[in-house]
Order: C-alpha cells, then sequence, then structure tokens
C-alpha cells in the first residue's frame, strides 16, 4: 500500500506543466486523468523579461478546472545538483532510537548547514538487509527551492 487514495502529481518542466491523478483501490494505482499545459515561463527564457510564479500558478489551477482534477494531496520533484540525497545504514533499532540516529547522521553530513535546508528521511521498505540493517533515505533541499514551489 503506498498510503494515499486520490493524489495529484505536479510536473513544473521548461516547456510543459504536468498534472497527473492517480487513486489506489484494492492496493492497485490507477490513472485517472491527466493534463499537459504549456509553461508561461517558457516563452520568457531567452529575453530579459521573467515571469512571475503567479502565472505558473495560475496555468495549475486553470489546468485542474479543466480537466476536473480533484485531488486534494499533491506531489511534486525538485532536481538539480543543490539538492542531497544519502544512504544510511543502521542496524534494527525502535522509532525513537532510529531518529536520534539519524539525525545525529544528518548533522556529519550536513556540516551546519541545517538552517539552510528542509530535510527529510525514509526508512526504505524491505530494506532489512541479510546483515540485519535497515536503509535509510535522507534528501535536503535548499528552503529557496521549497519556497519557489510552495
Amino acid at each position: 500500500m503506498l498510503g494515499f487514495k486520490n493524489v495529484v502529481s505536479v510536473d513544473i518542466g521548461s516547456s510543459l506543466i504536468k498534472l497527473v491523478q492517480l487513486s489506489q483501490s484494492r492496493g492497485k494505482i490507477r490513472l485517472d486523468k491527466v493534463a499537459i499545459v504549456d509553461n508561461p515561463a517558457a516563452s520568457f527564457r531567452t529575453g530579459s523579461q521573467k515571469i512571475g510564479k503567479g502565472a505558473i500558478a495560475q496555468a495549475i489551477k486553470h489546468s485542474l478546472r479543466k480537466s476536473h482534477i480533484k485531488a486534494k494531496d499533491a506531489v511534486s520533484s525538485l532536481n538539480g545538483p543543490s539538492i542531497i540525497t544519502q544512504y544510511f545504514k543502521f542496524p534494527p533499532l525502535s522509532g525513537k532510537e532510529l531518529e536520534s540516529a539519524v539525525n545525529l547522521e544528518i548533522q556529519r553530513v550536513m556540516l551546519g548547514r541545517l538552517n539552510e535546508v528542509e530535510t527529510d528521511f525514509q526508512v526504505l521498505p524491505q530494506s532489512e538487509e541479510k546483515n540485519g540493517k535497515q536503509n535509510i533515505l535522507f534528501v535536503a533541499v535548499p528552503k529557496s527551492m521549497v519556497r519557489q514551489r510552495v
């Protein structure tokens, strides 16, 4: 189970904005609706003018209405060299112990830059290896990138 009933995925590309509504029923994922619209910022990339985030937000809102996408939850992805992903391995630990161990490792990896980034981690499914270790995926994203998308 992925833990959702309805969700819209938002992909803001350099030339297109893609919206996909997915639903989950009986453990299966279904593609319900799709919307693709030109990214209004694409036409301004070569000029000195900049288009505001408001135009992109309006394009998304218009596409959601036009395609009748009703999902309340949304997911999006970010990419780029400033995003940090790291895998950690720990022996089996309880929830609080694991959180403490991960936080210590995050402090080591981030070297005092924690106030500049948003962080999260996830225990990977079926991650217990033959040697009993848990695999943890850690992600850090600059707060400025998050603010641009939210």
